[in-house]
């Protein structure tokens, strides 16, 4: 949404911001083929890992990766999938979750594990054009995150539009907004979550899973501690 509210203008109707940008996995899923002509740029969402066999590899310009801290990206797809409903059930994904370091249905869905998606773009950074953004900064910087980005992609930089797009998406003017979407029947982007979730959580950084119990924090140093580290993540 940052990206699009810059490219085209502000809006927070996510059914125009996902036709301008779509996510692949929606273009697979109802069998529609990206249309890009030859002298034309198109941003894409992808969520897959990286390779030969990524769609549209061949005229891949560049890309961008967003990187997130395990322990926030564990603790969003339990809410995202419905696993917070009671402390035995938030323990028993977490445990999983850390022990296959990823959601396995993820996973089955070619996005490989957190190590492997990583992995996998890293691998094509010699060859491919690309940018790697913290989430965090995203949270803490959006104003100078999104002027790297139209600058990798060698797009003229206005300021004035850079602190539109970013305050068009404050996130808690996106929460409100996915309200009023819902009540509209769109779902296309904001899609209904178990137990009544919002689509867009509150964007928290740097959390830990002692909550959870103190076993899985250690249980998630164990497995984690070498690649976190890569990525200055405690």
């Amino acid at each position: 949404m940052l990206l699009h509210n810059y490219l085209y203008g502000e809006t927070q109707d996510t059914e125009i911001v996902a036709e301008r940008i779509p996510g692949l996995h929606y273009l697979l899923a109802k069998k529609i083929e990206l249309k890009v002509k030859n002298d034309e740029k198109k941003v894409v969402k992808s969520h897959f890992c990286f390779s030969h066999q990524h769609p549209y590899f061949n005229i891949t310009s560049g890309f961008i990766y967003i990187i997130r801290n395990p322990r926030d990206v564990l603790l969003s797809n339990a809410r995202y999938l419905g696993a917070t409903s009671s402390p035995d059930e938030l323990r028993r994904f977490a445990k999983n979750f850390i022990e296959n370091m990823g959601e396995p249905r993820w996973q089955q869905a070619n996005m490989g594990t957190w190590p492997e998606h990583v992995a996998s773009w890293l691998y094509y950074t010699t060859s491919v054009p690309h940018i790697f953004i913290k989430y965090e900064e995203m949270r803490s910087d959006p104003f100078n995150v999104l002027k790297r980005l139209i600058s990798f992609m060698g797009i003229e930089t206005d300021e004035s539009r850079i602190q539109m797009a970013v305050d068009s998406c404050e996130i808690e003017k996106v929460r409100k907004h996915e309200l009023v979407e819902k009540e509209l029947g769109r779902t296309k982007v904001y899609n209904q979550l178990p137990n009544d979730e919002s689509f867009i959580g509150e964007g928290k950084i740097g959390q830990s899973l002692t909550s959870i119990g103190e076993d899985i924090e250690l249980l998630y140093k164990k497995r984690f501690g070498n690649f976190i580290n890569l990525f200055n993540y405690e």
